[in-house]
This record gives structure tokens, C-alpha cells and sequence, in this order.
């Protein structure tokens, strides 16, 4: 029987950004290093912080650092991170250092993402839109080609559909919106995408509320994220969002999203086929609409399903799991 071991205190402190929608996650590779991030407060206004990251090597924990350099007392967040190889890990995060500029062509939340090895050093960042929704969570996932990062846009007529960026032969290609929604809203929605892929098959999932018809949708490609089938609505009529998705070997997909019942929620997942059918859904949890109950996450391994959510139910927030064998979907 498999369990879970005893936690282990990475680092703390009194100055950290805390946040409902903002947190820290974490990425290992198949030499069982590890890469983490947190948030730490860089100056008093409310939104003035930092990405820290630590990573463990050869069972050492390493001295922290930031993935980026520019000093500006502005937002840095809202992190998704991946391992490449042994040795190298890539990382993307929000980026608000254009936002104190006075030009409103310029003054915009922007994403960058770097390159970082295994002992915490920061080998390459690169700016990779210059203009985002402001606090919608990152993705990133790795292609055959290399990193794939996901995002949601922000047109100039507030449009904030869901883009993609990938690395391909040694370079960012240039960014596309994977599907038009045309969902214009004057804020943001704090509802990020989210990125699989196995090598050669990808699939992104997401919510959207265009037309004042919020859905979450999910789109496969099997050529590394370079064309996309049209999308598949996943949700049962009135979800929430929150999404996070899965790939399966054969290429088909398992997403789970957050749907309102009566007032609450459920914390829902279902297999999409690569012939694009749609299995039924399995309840993994009950839930709160709060944003208490946070965003929660699945994540593959062997035969199984795990799931880990916030659970409020009884006044003070606990982290749960569970697990669903993948021929249960």
C-alpha cells in the first residue's frame, strides 16, 4: 500500500505573498531533483513581490535565487515550471515590470520564462508576450520540440482569449490564440489554462464565459502543439472553472474543472477520447465556490489518477488527495 511520507519544511518566512489564486508548485525530474517557488513581499504596496525558487540537487537543498533581475518593486507570479532534462528545468511566471511605464502601449503585465539548471542558476530568461491578462495562472508543458507555454491573452480591445508559445528549433516561435472565443471582459478573470502533453499529443484546456456562456473547453493536437481539432465542451452546464488536464499515452485526455451545484460545488473529472468522445464524469470531491477552496490539481502516475484540493468544509483549510484508476474514466 502506498502512502504518503512524513512533509519536509523546504524554507519559510514572515515577508511571503499570499495568495488564493498565486501559489507555489513544484517540478522533478527523472533524476529526482526539485524545483520550487514561492512568492516574497519586495516592497509595501500590495502587489510588490517576487518569484523565489529553491532546488534540491544530489539530495542538497540550494541557496534560493530569482528568476529574474529587474528589481522593480511590481507583480511577479503566477508560476508554471517543467524539468527539460537531467539537469535543466524550464519555468514561466507573470511578469509586471512594464506596468510602471507611463505609456499605455506599453504599461502592461508582460510573461517571460527562463532556463535553470538543477543548482539554481539562472541560465536565460526571455520576454515572451509583452502584453496578458493580469493574474490568470501560467501553463507549461513539454512538446517533442521543446517547452510549450500557455496563457490567457490580452488584446488591446480587452479580448482574453487563451495563447500558446512553444520553443522549436532553438527558438520562441511567435504566439497564437488556440481557439477564438472572443470573450471581451474589462478585468481579469482569474482562471488560467492548463497544458499536457506526452511528447507528440497535446491538450489544453480552459474556461471561458464569452457570450455570457461559461464553459470549459478542451482542444487535442497530436503534432506537437503546432495545429489544433476544434474544441470539445467538457463542463455539465454551469462550471466554475478551475481547470487542470492530463495526457494519456494513447493521446486522449482527462480534465477536471470546478461546477457549481446548488449553490456549492463539485470538484468534477472526465476522460476525452482521442476520437473525441466524452466518457462520463467522476465526482472526485464536494466542494465550496469560496476562494477558500482554491484551484485544484491531477497528476498522472502509473495507472492512476491523484487529485489534491483545498478542502474548507470544516472552518479551517486542509489539503486532501484521492486517486481513480485511469480505467475507471
Amino acid at each position: 500500500k502506498q502512502t504518503w511520507i512524513e512533509k519536509e519544511t523546504i524554507t519559510g518566512g514572515t515577508n511571503w505573498f499570499l495568495n488564493w489564486a498565486d501559489f507555489p508548485s513544484v517540478a522533478v525530474n527523472s533524476e529526482s531533483d526539485i524545483l520550487v517557488n514561492y512568492l516574497q513581499k519586495s516592497g509595501k504596496d500590495t502587489y510588490a513581490y517576487d518569484v523565489i525558487v529553491k532546488t534540491k540537487a544530489n539530495g542538497e537543498w540550494q541557496p534560493p535565487n530569482r528568476p529574474h533581475n529587474d528589481n522593480t518593486q511590481t507583480e511577479h507570479g503566477f508560476v508554471s515550471m517543467v524539468p527539460v532534462n537531467s539537469g535543466l528545468f524550464f519555468m514561466t511566471w507573470l511578469d509586471g515590470r512594464n506596468t510602471l511605464n507611463e505609456d499605455d502601449a506599453t504599461n502592461s503585465m508582460s510573461i517571460r520564462g527562463a532556463y535553470i539548471n538543477n543548482y539554481g542558476d539562472i541560465l536565460s530568461q526571455n520576454e515572451l508576450d509583452s502584453r496578458v491578462c493580469d493574474c490568470c495562472q501560467t501553463s507549461v508543458a513539454m512538446s517533442g520540440d521543446g517547452p510549450i507555454v500557455v496563457y490567457r491573452d490580452r488584446s488591446f480591445d480587452e479580448v482574453r482569449d487563451i495563447s500558446l508559445i512553444k520553443w522549436k528549433d532553438s527558438k520562441w516561435e511567435k504566439s497564437k490564440i488556440i481557439y477564438e472565443d472572443n470573450w471581451k471582459i474589462e478585468g481579469c478573470p482569474v482562471n488560467g489554462p492548463k497544458i499536457a502533453s506526452n511528447g507528440n499529443n497535446a491538450a489544453v484546456a480552459w474556461f471561458t464565459a464569452a457570450n455570457s456562456s461559461p464553459q470549459v473547453k478542451v482542444i487535442l493536437s497530436d503534432d506537437k502543439a503546432e495545429s489544433f481539432l476544434d474544441p470539445i465542451r467538457i463542463d455539465n452546464g454551469n462550471p466554475i472553472g478551475r481547470v487542470d488536464v492530463e495526457i494519456l499515452s494513447e493521446g486522449s485526455a482527462i480534465v477536471s474543472w470546478m461546477e457549481e451545484v446548488d449553490g456549492n460545488a463539485e470538484i468534477r473529472a472526465r476522460k476525452v477520447g482521442i476520437n473525441r468522445e466524452l466518457g462520463d464524469y467522476i465526482l472526485i470531491s464536494k466542494s465550496s465556490i469560496e476562494r477558500a477552496s482554491g484551484f485544484p490539481q491531477i497528476t498522472l502516475q502509473g495507472n492512476r489518477l491523484i487529485a489534491a484540493w483545498t478542502d474548507i468544509s470544516d472552518g479551517e483549510p486542509e489539503i486532501r488527495t484521492a486517486w481513480i484508476r485511469i480505467n475507471q474514466f
